[in-house]
């Protein structure tokens, strides 16, 4: 199957959020990048590494649900979101994106009580 090609402007916006400092704003353009149809597996991986330069697990716990929105993840696409997922410090905002991570690709979660 064809790859599909970013659109031309993709790059150039991931580029753009990269150099932006504010988590708020580079959260909403990446948001933006997130709603696009047909990402590919580079494409979501690149979003993920710009995602890992956020400070604030509210807008990483944010964008980490709209990566999981989507219809299907590749096993690629599920690997690098579960990596993203560790980089959360907040124990209620990793729980509830690694809830919804297992319901989304029917993993089971066997976690027991310390």
């Amino acid at each position: 199957t064809a790859t599909a090609k970013p659109p031309p402007t993709f790059y150039a916006q991931l580029e753009l959020a990269n150099n932006i400092s504010s988590d708020e704003e580079k959260a909403k353009l990446l948001q933006h990048l997130l709603r696009i149809n047909n990402l590919s597996d580079k494409m979501i991986a690149d979003i993920v590494e710009c995602i890992t330069t956020i400070y604030s697990d509210r807008e990483k716990y944010e964008l980490l649900q709209l990566i999981l929105k989507r219809s299907s993840l590749s096993n690629k696409q599920l690997e690098t979101t579960v990596e993203l997922i560790n980089d959360i410090r907040s124990d209620n905002y990793k729980a509830t994106v690694l809830k919804r991570c297992s319901l989304a690709n029917n993993l089971s979660l066997n976690i027991s009580p310390l």
